[in-house]
């Protein structure tokens, strides 16, 4: 081992430049694979702590006409489910709270991560108890069960077990048991949880509105195929809407595919993207790969430097194998640096990751599984690095490693193809990079059909909305407070959504019975709401205050139209629950929601009682001047005066629809820091190639210098071969990138088109940076003294 130390350090103190190239190459490349496979592995660990994980499924709803799924359940089903399906053991709902002020003496909070839940959470989902007992917990109204953390916000040291919260300011909540928080990589997330039974005051209790999502416990030796025969059998026995008229079915959906499956948003916590999981993973694993091949190029490419000691060594008695053995444990050598290299870079920059992503990954490096990986990944570069190199030196006739030239090398079939392989992936990643810098654009710049900006919104909780129409006076009056406006959720959430929509045409009732097939948002704003948002009127009118009608009429967006069929939908009837009005508006397609999902059907109702109705509702307020902090603080002081003991909280409109990008942008974000790595690893390789090239035609063109030729013609006649191989890289790139970017855009129900640009754009970035990378040894060489050249050799 010393010899070999020894052989290593002289092999590489004579050709350090390829040496630095070689780590630097590998260290970086190793580096992605062990971020990516730190983000993979958490994304693929999500819920396995459950000891029932094999055990666990969601009840799913799915259009027997379109195909679409979705995870609402009405409360019914759970306890009709536990009394007539044998293979279910445990069964519970759980539905997210809106935003709860919750406070205890000094300590007032405005809490958004609260669930309620039956008690049979805990015998579903492995949270673990600290205090109290979890299973009598959740038994009544007034108790709820709290997570460590939330627990501490509000106790400090002491017990919190058995205190009393204070709910909305006045509803005393008991604290029955206190749990670990919830671990990080669980699809569901929460602080606290409080009863079904107080569930049921806030959300219907009735067959006909699926509110909550249902989770099963089936037993051991259950089959999960049958289980569902018997839930939608109960289904139909108790009459289940959407079931028993056959337009949806009821599936099962596994627990292990709840948080990466994205066609279903999660309403209890985080979704992620199973594609883009695959997408990364891929990146990763390419860009370890070119590494690789710059290995190989590099070392191939110095095996000329070394072909009279293998060759002596051969002719005195070395055999085949010692040679093999020896040039292979050198690559190991040099991996092994590579692989130190990156590791230490890995644990200095841990925190960044962590706090790029939010997500804590550090007690992965520790899992056996993942450290399994890492050999895994350690072997599979020496075996794609070091093994032909060490056979091409080891080749069976030492006479014949004389006869190999470096141009020979360069111009080998081999060579040429492994380094037009790095291109080619270079190009797709480029390729990749802009296109998804362009979707994002895309999403910035698209109009979304209202205005978002300086709008500050908050939700309305506690008791100020028994004093809302003094509220809205008080804050009317404050400089800088141009309009005002409600609606009973905010544009991007969605507060109710329902079949129970009918409508005259011809005399005769529609979307009635089994034909009742036409599903909408509907949701209450009052006459301001419209006029804030600047949303454009494609018919009709907006609501008027001054018609008392109005309070029973509907406005509608076009989707809604469109799909209800009406030709002249103003002044046709509409009922919404049995309560008949007149359309008196139809707006433009508003693109309310993310990009991600299409335009749903709208059905907009007037607030018929502001006192009664508002509570939870959003009051936005537009702002203008340059003191907005002081107009917040204003906007407080109502606050506090109307809701004495509620924490203020408030939003920029904006910034919230920024944030429904967020895990897109991180991605464009991973995907842009690793196709820069990948760049930077290819032009390495680019470097060495063309360095070595260099090198071995320093004679040819000493020669063609004295014959005359120019330092662009011995510049070209260095490029053509690169050149070459970028534009037969990106005709394979191409294809490949296109299908990726493809697949990743069908994320979004509105997305940029893949223009030609995109990729004439990454072809001519890909042959600028090739040829810059090159053409600067090309210049050396080109420029050197002719007749030093001719002395070279």
């Amino acid at each position: 081992m010393i010899k070999q130390l020894k052989r290593l350090m002289m092999n590489s103190l004579r050709n350090r430049l390829y040496a630095f190239l070689n780590i630097i190459g590998l260290s970086v490349a190793l580096l992605s694979v062990f971020i990516v496979f730190l983000w993979v592995f958490f994304e693929l660990g999500y819920d396995k702590f459950n000891t029932n994980y094999h055990r666990i499924y969601q009840i799913n709803n799915l259009s027997v006409e379109d195909g679409m799924r979705w995870d609402g359940t009405p409360s019914p089903l759970a306890p009709a489910i536990i009394d007539n399906s044998p293979g279910v053991e445990q069964i519970t709902r759980i539905v997210r709270f809106n935003p709860l002020p919750i406070s205890y003496g000094e300590n007032s909070f405005i809490e958004e991560n609260g669930i309620s839940s039956d008690p049979e959470i805990f015998d579903i989902f492995s949270f673990k108890p600290i205090a109290g007992n979890v299973r009598k917990a959740l038994q009544v109204a007034n108790t709820m069960v709290v997570t460590e953390s939330f627990a501490r916000r509000y106790f400090g040291d002491e017990d919190p077990h058995g205190k009393d919260l204070i709910l909305q300011g006045r509803f005393p909540i008991t604290i029955q048991a206190v749990i670990e928080d919830v671990p990080a990589q669980s699809h569901l997330q929460f602080d606290f949880i409080l009863s079904h039974e107080l569930a049921k005051r806030f959300y219907s209790d009735e067959w006909g509105n699926p509110n909550y999502l249902t989770y099963i416990l089936i037993h051991q030796d259950a089959n999960a195929n049958d289980v569902l025969t018997s839930i939608t059998q109960v289904a139909m026995e108790n009459q289940m809407p959407n079931i028993y008229s056959g337009r949806n079915n009821l599936i099962l959906r596994p627990l292990k595919d709840i948080y990466l499956d994205n066609g279903i948003n999660n309403r209890v916590g985080d979704t992620g993207d199973k594609r883009n999981v695959l997408i990364l993973s891929l990146v990763g694993l390419l860009i370890l790969l070119m590494a690789c091949f710059n290995y190989v190029n590099i070392s191939v490419s110095l095996i000329t430097k070394r072909l009279k000691t293998s060759s002596i060594q051969k002719i005195h008695g070395a055999s085949r194998r010692n040679i093999f053995f020896q040039s292979l444990s050198m690559s190991v050598l040099i991996i092994m640096g590579s692989y130190f290299i990156s590791l230490v870079l890995l644990f200095y920059l841990l925190p960044w990751f962590e706090s790029f992503t939010g997500k804590q990954v550090s007690f992965i490096l520790y899992e056996p599984m993942f450290i399994l990986i890492l050999l895994l990944v350690f072997a599979g570069t020496v075996v794609l690095s070091g093994i032909y190199p060490a056979l091409l030196l080891s080749r069976p006739n030492a006479l014949s490693l004389f006869q190999v030239s470096g141009n020979s090398i360069t111009k080998s079939r081999k060579f040429q193809i492994i380094a037009g392989l790095q291109s080619a992936i270079s190009i797709t990643l480029i390729i990749c990079t802009i296109a998804i810098y362009k979707q994002m654009s895309y999403l910035r710049q698209k109009d979304l059909g209202f205005s978002t900006n300086q709008i500050v919104y908050f939700q309305l909780s506690g008791i100020i909305s028994t004093k809302i129409d003094a509220v809205k006076g008080e804050l009317e009056a404050i400089p800088g407070i141009q309009q005002i406006a409600m609606k009973d959720c905010v544009p991007f959430g969605i507060r109710n959504n329902t079949r129970a929509i009918m409508w005259r045409e011809n005399s005769e009732i529609k979307n009635t019975g089994d034909g009742n097939y036409f599903n909408s948002e509907t949701t209450r704003i009052d006459p301001e709401y419209f006029k804030m948002m600047e949303v454009e009127f494609s018919e009709g009118r907006n609501f008027d205050e001054s018609f008392q009608a109005d309070k029973q009429n509907f406005i509608l967006n076009e989707e809604a139209v469109r799909q209800m069929q009406l030709d002249n939908p103003v002044g046709q009837e509409i009922a919404l629950y049995g309560e008949w009005g007149i359309i008196v508006g139809v707006i433009k397609d508003t693109y309310f929601k993310s990009l991600h999902e299409k335009i749903q059907p709208q059905v907009f109702h007037l607030y018929r009682g502001l006192e009664r109705e508002s509570n939870y509702s959003i009051l936005f307020l537009r702002v203008a001047g340059s003191d907005i902090p002081g107009i917040i603080s204003q906007i407080e002081d109502v606050w506090r005066n109307h809701n004495p003991g509620i924490p203020f909280e408030y939003h920029f409109l904006d910034e919230q629809y920024d944030l429904l990008y967020k895990s897109d942008k991180r991605m464009a974000q991973f995907i842009n820091l690793f196709s820069a790595l990948a760049v930077f690893v290819a032009c390495l390789g680019l470097f060495g190639q063309s360095v070595f090239a260099a090198d071995n035609r320093t004679k040819e063109i000493g020669i063609r210098k004295v014959n005359g030729a120019k330092v662009w013609e011995v510049m070209a006649m260095m490029n053509i071969a690169f050149v070459k191989w970028v534009i037969i890289s990106f005709v394979i790139a191409s294809p490949v990138a296109w299908y990726a970017m493809d697949r990743w855009l069908q994320n979004f129900a509105y997305r940029t088109e893949l223009s030609w640009w995109v990729f004439a754009t990454a072809g001519l970035l890909a042959l600028i940076i090739a040829l810059l990378t090159v053409s600067w040894q090309s210049l050396m060489a080109a420029r050197r003294n002719p007749v030093e050249a001719l002395r070279y050799e």
